[in-house]
């Protein structure tokens, strides 16, 4: 089988030439996919020059229907061959892949839309919603971080986070500090999810989502909690193809979309790579030791040495500053470059799946990942921006980020 495809605006159509069977049906399969991942949520398949069409080749076109759905994305196919055409209206699919998209167009979804706001960077376009006028968020600071660098934490505090709070740090789940003591780790929570990186030698993230009265609960040894409703939606793709957005640039222009000088901000975002750090052991128990210093350093923590969590799709926690306001500096470091440009942010990779395009919702996002998706890990954001040996920052070839200007619960 031949595969070639046109790019026509928004429109990625797919030319089949040969017999589409269980031999071709996963490379057919696979270039779908290829075209989600770069961007095209509107897939054609022309099938006009395909003379054959078996069950694996209707369960590759089944696969990619349900993937793009999915993401409220259309799948059509304007021209099939005779055979094709038979095949497909004897199993009852006919009227479904032959006639036409069965969600509106483009043109009636974005007039269904309200005003956005475009804007561009050197290596990215955004698209920013506004979803409403809402009072800050409130971010409480909890325990001291400085603890951590001489594992002295003896004690956590328990902390829920239902649906409209957010936070990140370090804590287990669990019923008390004892319980805990061997498992404490990076957590974040949004949208009444919640996940920790466990630290007891299994390296299998944990999660709990909200259901009913079950919500997440964390013993905390110190973290930021913040509650409250976001006022933006900012969605963001790279002007070059394939090409890739760092976190210093989204976080930068989040900042300056919040309007304020502190912003927490939650992100679903396709990543190319994650550059981070996760405890390999829980920081109680050696009360005077130096966890920082070389070479030890090495036993508590395990840092992405060269970029990992290739090509997964993400949830970011976080909060980003400009440095104005000193109540959180404990708690912020530099993201990038910019030392003036500083904040914290958790990060959890899940197997991939494409983010769907436009105006979505956070709780239903985040619930079909956690539902949907294998959770790979939880870690710490970090920046490594040495000339020679640094692994650079994380990188994003799109997404979405819903922002909120913030302030301290004193």
């Amino acid at each position: 089988m031949e595969i070639s495809q046109q790019k026509n605006g928004e429109v990625l159509t797919l030319i089949l030439k040969g017999r589409l069977d269980a031999t071709w049906s996963n490379h057919v399969q696979a270039a779908i996919s290829a075209g989600i991942r770069s961007g095209a949520h509107r897939i054609h398949l022309d099938m006009d020059q395909v003379l054959y069409l078996s069950s694996a080749g209707i369960s590759a076109l089944l696969n990619a229907y349900k993937e793009l759905m999915t993401i409220q994305g259309e799948f059509v196919i304007p021209r099939c061959s005779e055979p094709v055409r038979n095949v497909l209206e004897l199993s009852g699919l006919g009227n479904l892949l032959s006639g036409g998209s069965i969600l509106p167009t483009a043109a009636g979804r974005a007039s269904a839309e309200p005003a956005t706001q475009q804007l561009e960077s050197e290596q990215a376009t955004f698209e920013a919603h506004s979803l409403g006028s809402f009072p800050a968020q409130r971010c409480r600071a909890v325990g001291d971080p400085a603890m951590l660098g001489t594992a002295a934490f003896t004690a956590a505090q328990p902390v829920d986070f239902p649906e409209g709070s957010l936070g990140i740090g370090l804590g287990a789940f669990g019923t008390d500090f004892a319980d805990c003591s061997g498992r404490f780790g990076e957590i974040l929570a949004v949208a009444g999810a919640g996940a920790c990186h466990p630290t007891d030698g299994s390296r299998t993230p944990d999660y709990i989502i909200s259901e009913g009265a079950l919500i997440p609960k964390f013993q905390l040894l110190y973290g930021l909690a913040c509650h409250g409703k976001f006022s933006k939606l900012l969605r963001y793709e790279p002007k070059a193809l394939r090409g890739r957005i760092g976190m210093e640039e989204i976080a930068r222009t989040a900042l300056a979309q919040s309007g304020g000088s502190l912003a927490v901000i939650a992100m679903v975002a396709e990543a190319s790579s994650l550059v981070g750090a996760t405890l390999q052991r829980a920081p109680v128990g050696a009360p005077g030791g130096k966890v920082f210093d070389f070479p030890g350093i090495r036993d508590w923590f395990s840092f992405t040495a060269e970029r990992a969590h290739t090509d997964c799709v993400c949830v970011v926690i976080g909060v980003v500053s400009d440095g104005s306001d000193t109540h959180l500096a404990p708690f912020l470091r530099p993201i990038g470059s910019d030392p003036k440009l500083i904040g914290h942010f958790h990060a959890a990779a899940f197997s991939y799946r494409p983010v769907q395009k436009g105006k979505i919702d956070l709780k239903e996002t985040i619930s079909g990942l956690f539902q949907n998706q294998h959770l790979e890990g939880v870690l710490h954001l970090l920046a490594d921006m040495r000339e020679v040996h640094g692994a650079g920052e994380s990188e994003f070839f799109r997404g979405a980020c819903w922002i909120a200007p913030a302030e301290v619960a004193l």
